[in-house]
């Protein structure tokens, strides 16, 4: 793990921090007596990890603004559509403007994080519809003040109103659970969930399995993103255990195979093999489930220097690997990460042929790292 994101401030405008901007914060509207962000921004700092917030600009059910479209001045009290899907606040909306909610709340609650927390790793912003709920000088002074109080610190695409593509941010956020094809022209992250809810749901048991988390992450990777994990705490702050056993899961991989992750980059191509799988996103998964077939000719690819990563999902039964798509390349050697021992391997006319270990690794899968001659 690389860097942290924690909601600051979600749909539901409380800010988890001594806000100036609003009474719906963690010292005046809850029982908590400790700054929780700034303990932990404190412990990131300490442990080299990136401190990120998630900040919900552009909805507020408490003090914002919720109607739709219009301009930045439009009557407040204008009949709303009710039957709308978008998470707005329809039941007992703010009387205020969208004017009214930018410069009284968001605006300077955004100026008070990155003052109060000057090494941020990134701003994440959430929801998009540029044009509808914001518009683009909206959106860019959210961008201004991010750029002119810490310039180090990342924004993401959702902050001007996009998702999946390129815009004023500094990467892209793909929609939720969902992974972008690859070739993007920035850099990108998919958001996930370990379940099929953002919060904490005791009806939400459907938790991951080690595959799913593992193929999402291959999935993600080998197409040049990063994975940004979500944790749903429990109303009194504990973690549900089966959270632990998720990244735990992830840990025993990574700490096999994390030289296939960090710091490498997409390959020419992302895969080879005949499984095709989808990724629909949180909904579409809470209504179908997760599906796919992995056979050990299914293999994905990164790629760091000279070196070309193969990671396979299934250990073959008889320890034969075939790399059809390293054919023709000048490979001067292979081995099996978390392996002491040398691999068996040679060059044909098909592609790079291994012969694995007896015995796996104690984890899902292999990877083989093939150090190319360019």
């Amino acid at each position: 793990m690389k860097y942290v994101v924690v909601t600051a401030k979600h749909h539901d405008g409380f800010a988890l921090w001594p806000s100036r901007c609003s009474t719906f914060n963690i010292a005046e509207a809850s029982p908590c007596k400790i700054n929780i962000l700034d303990e932990l921004y404190a412990e990131c700092q300490k442990q080299r990890l990136g401190f990120g917030l998630y900040y919900s600009h552009v909805i507020d059910w408490h003090d914002g603004w919720e109607g739709e479209g219009g301009t930045p001045d439009a009557d407040p009290t204008a009949e709303r559509d009710r039957k709308k899907s978008n998470p707005m606040n329809t039941w007992d909306p703010a009387n205020v403007t969208r004017r009214d909610y930018f410069e009284k709340k968001a605006y300077p609650q955004v100026r008070e994080l990155l003052e109060r927390y000057p090494k941020l790793y990134s701003l994440w912003f959430d929801y998009w519809y540029l044009g509808k709920y914001l518009n683009p000088p909206e959106a860019f002074r959210f961008y201004k003040l991010v750029t002119e109080l810490q310039p180090d610190c990342l924004v993401n695409s959702r902050m001007d109103g996009h998702q999946d593509r390129h815009t004023l941010g500094d990467y892209i956020t793909a929609g939720d659970d969902m992974i972008l094809d690859p070739d993007q022209p920035m850099p990108w992250e998919s958001p996930g969930t370990l379940n099929n809810t953002w919060g904490y749901s005791e009806r939400s048991t459907d938790w991951k399995s080690r595959d799913e988390l593992i193929h999402f992450l291959v999935s993600i990777i080998s197409r040049g993103g990063n994975y940004l994990l979500n944790i749903g705490p429990r109303p009194d702050g504990s973690i549900p255990e089966e959270t632990f056993t998720c990244f735990r899961h992830i840990g025993d991989w990574m700490r096999v195979n994390g030289e296939a992750v960090y710091g490498t980059s997409a390959w020419r191509i992302d895969k080879e093999g005949d499984s095709v799988s989808r990724f629909g996103g949180t909904l579409e998964r809470d209504e179908k489930g997760f599906k796919a077939a992995f056979t050990s000719r299914d293999l994905w690819f990164t790629a760091k220097g000279d070196a070309v990563y193969v990671i396979g999902l299934v250990w073959p039964a008889d320890g034969k690997v075939i790399v059809h798509s390293l054919a023709g390349q000048n490979v001067k050697s292979v081995g099996l990460l978390g392996a002491a021992q040398p691999l068996a391997w040679a060059m044909t006319d098909t592609g790079l042929a291994a012969t694995l270990p007896t015995v796996g690794l104690g984890t899902i899968g292999f990877v083989l790292r093939a150090n190319v001659i360019q």
